[in-house]
């Protein structure tokens, strides 16, 4: 199958190591004469790939990355999950990592706070339709009031950053961006519950996506 939006389609192989014998010599003819494709075997023990596999490959080998380059780029990429952290805390995670990226990524997402987890939820519901967001919004019903303070900050950095990375979002970002503005000023209303505030947030977006 040739290549649709770009001069090559690209395949990985995570723990290539595991394959059997017979589909490591499956694989020869097409490592060894490839269509407009370009294969990526991912192995932590190169030695159980076959002399013939590896001998049609380019080898390249991961360093580990220092704690300060992870933290770093942690903080550069993923800004509220970062924040989300004492640096102390941040730093103590990343030692754990001991120099992997994704392993750091994976630690700090399990050990993030419920509102950031929330957050991150209900963004990624906007483009699932108004039944996804609804089942967000009463998920975060169960933050009490300073966590959906947490809640409304972490959705607001998102929708800021999504219309940075997709400008035709830009419209439906802000008027989601605005109305959480008004939700955040309604917390300093003690009449205001998180269960209401966070079911009006699903009505107005139900309502919003329905008309978009």
């Amino acid at each position: 199958m040739a290549p649709s939006q770009s001069p090559f389609k690209v395949f990985i192989i995570n723990r290539a190591d595991l394959m059997n014998m017979e589909s490591q010599n499956a694989m020869l003819k097409v490592l060894e004469e490839p269509v407009s494709s370009v294969f990526i075997l991912l192995t932590e023990n190169d030695g159980a790939l076959l002399s013939t596999v590896r001998s049609r490959c380019k080898k390249y080998t991961m360093e580990i990355l220092p704690d300060g380059v992870i933290a770093d780029h942690i903080k550069r990429v993923y800004a509220p999950l970062a924040a989300s952290f004492p640096h102390e805390k941040l730093m103590d995670i990343i030692s754990q990592s001991h120099g992997s990226m994704g392993t750091a990524l994976g630690m700090l997402d399990s050990s993030a706070p419920k509102s950031l987890m929330l957050a991150k939820e209900f963004l990624s519901s906007l483009g699932k339709g108004p039944l996804t967001v609804m089942e967000a919004c009463l998920s975060a019903s169960s933050l009490n009031r300073a966590e959906y303070a947490d809640f409304c900050t972490h959705v607001s950095a998102g929708l800021a950053s999504m219309a940075l990375k997709n400008p035709g979002t830009a419209r439906s970002c802000t008027l989601i961006y605005d109305y959480m503005q008004k939700q955040s000023e309604r917390l300093d209303d003690n009449n205001a519950s998180v269960f209401a505030l966070s079911s009006q947030l699903a009505a107005y977006c139900g309502m919003f996506l329905q008309e978009n």
